[in-house]
């Protein structure tokens, strides 16, 4: 029997040293791909382009709802304004009345609406007054309606924050208000 010549050995070789060298190649490529790109199932050496970050996320939200009004001294709206964004904003703080017991027999006056401007990242606390509607009830257990601020009210508002630019709602937020019980209600 006779051996194999070295040719064929070379050419073993040859192609050993090919498949090392595209085994680097790959590995290369692999190693470009992100961690989003496997989870996303999108591997094999294509990165994907990280989204955009989110270039406006401004939110409104009230810090001190629910409110008991006592001997008719009407407490203001706290609220807190966000800018979690990239970009400046320039938004408007609404105020409107919601469904509640007077809401449409006899809604409240609300704030005039209030114009923001908010830097990139920008955190303001703001407050928006409040006020008693023209009339009310003798306690919140008689239904009957009697015109004068001065008698129980209970009342529910919403702000609204939009974008002045667009005018997209970005954010709404809820605060609440009612006059304490008479006494022996």
């Amino acid at each position: 029997m006779r051996r194999p010549t070295p040719a064929p050995v070379r050419a073993n070789r040859s192609m050993a040293h090919k498949s090392l060298a595209g085994l680097a190649v790959a590995a290369a490529a692999l190693s470009l791909a992100t961690p989003a790109a496997f989870a996303k199932g999108k591997g094999g050496g294509t990165t994907q382009p990280t989204p955009p970050a989110a270039a406006n996320c401004t939110t409104v939200t009230v810090a001190n709802s629910p409110q008991i009004v006592r001997n008719r001294a009407m407490p203001d709206i706290k609220f807190n304004l966000v800018n979690c964004g990239t970009q400046a904003v320039a938004a408007t703080v609404t105020v409107t009345e919601t469904a509640g017991i007077f809401s449409v027999s006899c809604p409240s006056p609300v704030a005039a609406p209030m114009p923001f401007a908010l830097a990139p990242g920008q955190k303001q606390v703001a407050t928006a007054p409040v006020f008693r509607g023209p009339c009310g009830m003798v306690s919140q257990t008689n239904s009957a309606i009697f015109q004068s601020p001065l008698m129980w009210q209970g009342h529910n508002l919403l702000l609204t924050l939009t974008d002045d630019a667009t005018g997209a709602v970005l954010s709404t937020s809820a605060f609440s208000w009612h006059d304490i019980p008479p006494k022996g209600v």
